[in-house]
């Protein structure tokens, strides 16, 4: 059991009233070590990370119940979130309060006074009873907040308009039995704002994002997406997406115990124009929300590895995709692949040929495994061509060339491959040779001289052993 916390009455109370106290009464003695806090964040999945609030109680209210922070400020009838709450490395070990789980919520909300009803936290302790006679059984701790926020874009990803409002509360009942686990009910609604990606590239409006949970009951999410836009390079897509179908079901959502994703996938359908055909066209974007103070996290991909779109014109053609996926601005991957060819066939009876020739580039980028802060690239090239003969179905001869170069920005190397195969059929006979070379390039010079002797000592006994050279 932790040890009592002594209340003082506050002075100017007992002097002048609570009017003239600020309606503070009471005020917490500070003990040599700071008080156990008191905390209004069940666990991350039960609050789905709307908010979560942790406050060192400082005093108590005739108005807002518990307060924390500087009591000067609550007397002088003003709520400065930034002192209320505590700040990183606060010596009381608690972390600042977060909205979404990487927000800092202090920076978001407007200071007001601490008159004005519902935009200050309010705080009441109610000990219940089964009978006025009966020893209590248990205290129930109430905190309802609906702060005012300020309009503008923050962290450079939240933006916030008049509309933007939220809305907390957070009941606890805790058992004074001394072995039945506290029971947490919690609602947080956050609503009209924007999350932007990337500088404005993506943005996706909420309308509402609410977050319900109660004892024994599995967590609510309602998350209603009211657009998801595209800007800068890519507003290009806001207006493609004006001439196509609009997917029947919308954004799709998923959310689980470490956040939630919304996604939206816009598939167009095959655009003919003249001997060009373009198929297989995907455009996807999600934002996934950590609950668990990881940073927000965006994709968005034009088609996929699986599933490349198209592009024909007459004999030539090709295939590619394209994907990215940042955090708070930084890149988490890129990838990218473009190939491009042309075949061709001549048929005479007697005899026919075929020939066809591809070339791709594929890139990839990501961070360093021991440097998440250090991006890697690979960058890999290949050339291919393939010509077949055939003579009235009896002799076949076909050549394949492969030429293949991959580059690693973090080993400085340059890893090519060659194949050459040549396959020959004569009527039941048939003989296949390949010819493959690997060669790496750019490792780096030749070794210096200090690279040798990384230990001078074995060079410096060398040296002893001879005559010293003297000047003539």
């Amino acid at each position: 059991m932790p040890d009592p916390v002594r209340l003082v009455l506050d002075q100017t109370y007992v002097g002048s009233g609570l009017a003239a106290a600020g309606q503070v009464y009471a005020a917490v003695q500070q003990p040599p070590s700071p008080l156990p806090p008191v905390s209004f964040a069940p666990p991350v999945p039960d609050t789905g990370g709307v908010a979560a609030l942790s406050q060192q109680v400082s005093g108590l209210s005739a108005t807002a119940g518990l307060v924390g922070g500087a009591l000067d400020k609550v007397k002088s009838g003003q709520f400065d979130p930034a002192s209320y709450f505590p700040k990183a490395g606060d010596p009381s070990g608690l972390l600042p309060p977060k909205l979404l789980g990487f927000l800092n919520l202090p920076d978001l909300v407007t200071s007001t006074s601490t008159g004005d009803g519902k935009h200050v936290p309010r705080i009441v302790t109610e000990v219940v009873r089964d009978a006025v006679d009966k020893p209590p059984t248990a205290v129930v701790t109430t905190m309802d907040w609906s702060p005012k926020v300020k309009t503008g874009t923050f962290f450079g990803i939240l933006m916030m308009t008049g509309d933007t409002g939220i809305d907390l509360h957070n009941t606890t009942r805790t058992p004074l039995d001394g072995h039945t686990p506290p029971q947490v009910e919690s609602r947080g609604e956050l609503r009209a704002f924007s999350l932007s990606f990337v500088g404005g590239i993506l943005t996706v409006d909420f309308a509402r994002l609410a977050f319900t949970s109660k004892p024994g009951a599995t967590p609510t999410l309602d998350a209603k997406v009211k657009k998801v836009g595209f800007g800068g390079d890519l507003e290009f897509l806001d207006r493609l997406r004006d001439y196509l179908p609009t997917p029947a079901n919308g954004p799709h959502f998923s959310v689980d115990a470490t956040g939630i994703e919304v996604g939206y996938t816009l598939g167009i359908p095959a655009i003919p124009a003249g001997a060009l055909l373009m198929q297989n066209l995907t455009l996807s974007s999600s934002v996934t929300l950590p609950f668990d103070g990881r940073p927000v996290r965006a994709h968005f991909a034009l088609s996929s590895r699986d599933h490349p779109f198209t592009v024909s014109v007459m004999l030539l053609g090709g295939r590619g995709f394209f994907g990215i996926t940042v955090e708070s601005g930084d890149i988490v991957e890129l990838e990218a692949q473009a190939e491009f060819g042309a075949a061709a066939a001549l048929n005479l009876g007697v005899a026919s040929g075929s020939v066809s020739i591809t070339a791709g580039i594929y890139v990839k980028i990501q961070p360093e495994e021991t440097d998440p802060h250090t991006l890697v690239a690979r960058l890999s090239g290949f050339f291919r061509a393939v010509g077949e003969l055939d003579v009235l179905g009896i002799i076949s001869i076909s050549v394949e060339f492969y030429l293949a170069l991959t580059y690693n920005s973090q080993t400085k190397v340059v890893h090519g491959t060659a194949l050459v195969v040549v396959r020959v059929r004569v009527a039941f006979f048939s003989k296949s040779v390949s010819l493959e070379v690997e060669r790496d390039f750019g490792s780096g010079a030749d070794p210096a001289f200090g690279d040798a002797f990384p230990d001078p000592l074995p060079w410096q006994t060398r040296c002893g052993k001879f005559a010293t050279m003297e000047d003539a």
